[in-house]
């Protein structure tokens, strides 16, 4: 069975370097404890509504998670091979797309460049991460 679940509202997207979390960030999280983050997060500009869904999959035994991240800024954001992501939720609660080893986070983007005068460029993003614990609570301050 297929569960489905996206995130009320982003009030805050921020980008970190993945290799510096926890060594026990997956004992943490598969534990329902939330998980520091005692890393340098930059905090990513966006403009308009940010999603974040996340979809559950029981198959053959083993579950499976999926989390998809979307969000448009203005200013391409940090390149690190192993990037990991913070959403934060108008409630103040934070989670986090990332893994220290494979699968990583695949991040693709699009640049829409404006017209002269008028509108400026765009960056659409778009994160995907498919781990049996790819989206867990965290703690985190940017």
């Amino acid at each position: 069975m297929d569960k489905q679940v996206s995130l009320p509202g982003i009030a805050k997207i921020g980008v970190f370097n993945a290799e510096n979390m926890s060594t026990q960030m997956l004992n943490m999280s598969m534990a329902g404890l939330p998980v520091p983050l005692l890393c340098s997060i930059t905090p990513i500009t966006f403009f308009g509504e940010a999603e974040c869904s996340i979809t559950t999959k029981n198959e053959n035994n083993t579950t499976s998670t999926t989390v998809l991240l979307k969000f448009d800024t203005a200013m391409p954001i940090p390149y690190h091979p192993n990037r990991g992501f913070v959403v934060k939720t108008p409630d103040g609660t934070s989670y986090a797309v990332a893994s220290r080893q494979h699968p990583l986070p695949v991040v693709t983007f699009e640049r829409e460049t404006g017209t002269p005068g008028r509108a400026s460029s765009v960056y659409h993003y778009q994160v995907s991460l498919v781990s049996a614990n790819s989206c867990f609570d965290c703690i985190a301050n940017f």
